[in-house]
């Protein structure tokens, strides 16, 4: 008798074991399923991280060549600053993202977004037709035209035309570039390229190039911060559009429908006005009479 309650017992043991491990296996699965996903690797999409899992931020890649006042440079603290880079952090803001800057020689910055380095280019970059049909660009956020300019008292140089049998500064992959390379269809004008500003802006201003091309509005205030004698040589000669440049891809696409949501808000709120006027002087964010 003794012996069958022995074995009535230790089965009974045996069985409570078996639930209590069938209870704690269930309950590992549980915690496991509840357990944030892991880290992303990094690439050339934009990919968001859901915050109300992970506790991470959202980040947004943007390359850019710190060298164009008042657009893009680096202030007296050695922190980026001007109208390109606080437009992009507005946008980057408003959407619930944080930035994360990359700079490189202007010539650099689309092999970085080609290669996935960068998400996007804060940069001044005009909406050519060539490089709409590689890129997505933003809606545009800056409306503006081309202006010559030359070394102080050079009188001879006032339009186009008068370029013809002289030597152009520019930098490499510049719009300006293809601008002159288009209209100079008899090749009568050489172009000479450089990677820094400073170098394109002292050769201009020494008289070893005749001129250069540059924007309308931030062209005269790049002159007067730098203090070299230069001047602006004529009238706009045409007009252009600049926006922001992403890779073309299927998640782009979709996140570039947000980000114009986000940059058209901006606009009608007045804030893209309030920091064009601020870095420029004018407003170059809306859209011209037509």
């Amino acid at each position: 008798m003794r012996a069958k309650r022995r074995g009535a017992f230790a089965s009974t043991v045996l069985l409570l074991a078996s639930l209590a491990l069938t209870l704690g296996a269930c309950g590992k699965s549980d915690s496991d399923s509840s357990s944030p996903p892991s880290e992303a690797k990094p690439s050339g999409q934009v990919q968001a991280q859901d915050t109300s899992k992970s506790g991470e931020s959202k980040t947004l890649r943007f390359g850019t060549a710190s060298g164009y006042y008042p657009f893009t440079f680096q202030n007296d603290a050695g922190k980026l600053d001007g109208y390109d880079i606080q437009v992009a952090e507005a946008v980057a803001e408003k959407l619930g993202y944080k930035v994360e800057w990359t700079t490189a020689e202007f010539s650099g910055l689309f092999g970085l977004l080609d290669s996935g380095k960068i998400d996007a280019i804060a940069n001044e970059v005009r909406m050519t037709d060539e490089r709409r049909k590689k890129y997505l660009f933003s809606r545009p956020y800056v409306y503006s035209g081309t202006i010559i300019v030359t070394k102080k008292g050079n009188d001879a140089v006032k339009d186009l035309a008068s370029l013809k049998g002289r030597t152009v500064a520019s930098h490499y992959g510049s719009a300006y570039a293809k601008f002159i390379e288009k209209y100079d269809t008899g090749k009568e004008i050489a172009l000479k390229y450089y990677e820094e500003r400073s170098a394109l802006l002292k050769d201009v201003s020494l008289g070893r190039v005749d001129a250069y091309l540059t924007d309308k509005v931030g062209g005269p205030l790049e002159i007067e911060k730098t203090g070299l004698p230069l001047q602006v040589a004529g009238p706009p000669v045409d007009s252009f559009e600049n926006g922001i440049p992403f890779a073309d891809n299927e998640k782009n696409r979709d996140f570039l429908k947000r980000f114009d949501e986000a940059l058209e808000q901006l606009r009608s709120e007045g804030v893209l006005t309030e920091l064009s006027r601020k870095w420029l002087g004018t407003d170059v964010a809306t859209p011209p009479a037509s």
